[in-house]
């Protein structure tokens, strides 16, 4: 009804634009506007949001929906892994054009080396999100303990800080949800922890250290396994490596 009532709106608008460049065609009423004005003739352009990673046509949208509900006749993507993600879903890579994003506006800050973790949750409409989020809190929790670092956690925006206040002791600085930007966030860290969130393209923009935690969901957006942990021992192992090496190895892996 909604859309029914959206098209009696354009039917009297009367607009035919030549060319429409939506911000997110996966959202409904942008899908249905593109949709609508391609009947028109209009050429379509989408712009990418967060990182689309497919997992497949059989799964649900979570991460993907720009994929799977992909409209418009022309799709501006950041960089070659997000077109891949398309050509695996079977769209025409011509309508996927590589244009760069907007990383980089912000100075990336070389301050002085911290001792805090930055642990960003799952989207709470996961079934599996209460599962995964208290597994990243636990080891979160139990690295602060051995090695003496902070931390503080990063709700999802569609989630509450309450579900976590009980999860936590001391060690955690804080629980954040809208208050400070993902980019003063990740600058404060040393590194980060995170499951099924493309925040892990965020963090490695910023030249900071991610790591994810492997579990049996399907998210098949870390491909380095230098960056894959199956558990607190995993991790203390490999951030060891990562803290002894020299900082052109560590530029070259940024860079990679």
């Amino acid at each position: 009804m909604k859309c029914y009532l959206c098209k009696e709106k354009l039917s009297r608008s009367n607009h035919s634009p030549k060319v429409v460049i939506s911000f997110f065609d996966a959202a409904m009423f942008e899908n249905f506007i593109i949709q609508y004005l391609k009947t028109k003739g209009t050429v379509s352009i989408t712009n990418q949001h967060g990182q689309p990673v497919y997992r497949g046509h059989h799964l649900d949208h979570y991460n993907q929906s720009q994929i799977l509900n992909f409209t418009s006749d022309y799709f501006i993507a950041k960089g070659l892994f997000t077109k891949e993600q398309f050509i695996k879903a079977g769209v025409d890579s011509e309508r996927i054009k590589v244009l760069g994003g907007f990383e980089g506006d912000t100075p990336i800050r070389k301050t002085k080396k911290h001792h805090i973790i930055g642990i960003f949750l799952d989207c709470i409409e996961f079934d599996f999100a209460l599962e995964s989020n208290k597994m990243l809190i636990d080891i979160a929790e139990q690295f602060s303990k051995e090695t003496g670092y902070q931390y503080f956690i990063k709700v999802h925006p569609t989630d509450s800080c309450e579900n976590y206040k009980n999860y936590v002791s001391k060690n955690c600085i804080e629980i954040i949800n809208k208050e400070k930007s993902i980019t003063e966030l990740i600058d404060s860290m040393a590194f980060g922890l995170l499951h099924a969130s493309a925040i892990y393209v965020d963090i490695i923009l910023r030249e900071k250290k991610a790591y994810k935690l492997i579990s049996q969901q399907e998210f098949p957006l870390v491909e380095n396994p230098e960056d894959l942990i199956q558990g607190i021992e995993d991790l203390k192992i490999k951030y060891h490596l990562w803290k002894n090496k020299s900082n052109n190895e560590k530029s070259e892996y940024y860079q990679n």
